[in-house]
């Protein structure tokens, strides 16, 4: 099937900016929408308010599905390319990340704040070490007998 004629508009190069920033847009839509129907996981560190007006949680579904379509009509018009996205990659980046953020959190990178007490390296640093080792084992075992 021939690209439509707005297609030919765009060379690669553009087609693909496009492309990236409506997919990223249509996940955020659908990320908005899981908060909708979700709740705070218990004990964590984060409470979520809960101050969603109720019409917003009664309409978004129907507009995200309104935009959704027009994305999808957006992305068929100019023959966008469809992304694939690595779970797998995503979670590694997640958590390497994290690793790396554990790391800032010691009481030496602290004294970017204010002066640090003399024991909080001593009371804090190594509960963030064993943190970086669990998070380092959650890691391997998402790497364990993977190639990508």
């Amino acid at each position: 099937m021939p690209p439509s004629p707005d297609a030919t508009l765009l060379n690669d190069s553009q087609r693909r900016h496009p492309g990236v920033t409506l997919s990223q847009i249509q996940r955020l839509l659908h990320e908005v929408l899981a908060l909708l129907t979700s709740g705070t996981p218990a004990g964590g560190m984060v409470a979520d308010a809960h101050d969603i007006p109720a019409e917003f949680t009664r309409r978004a579904p129907a507009l995200v599905a309104e935009i959704d379509a027009q994305i999808a009509a957006l992305a068929n018009r100019f023959d966008l390319p469809r992304r694939e996205q690595s779970r797998y990659r995503w979670v590694r980046a997640v958590l390497g990340t994290s690793i790396d953020h554990l790391e800032d959190t010691r009481a030496v990178s602290l004294r970017a704040y204010g002066e640090v007490h003399p024991e909080l390296a001593a009371a804090l640093d190594p509960d963030l070490r064993a943190l970086q080792e669990r998070l380092r084992g959650l890691l391997a075992t998402l790497q364990w007998g993977t190639n990508p």
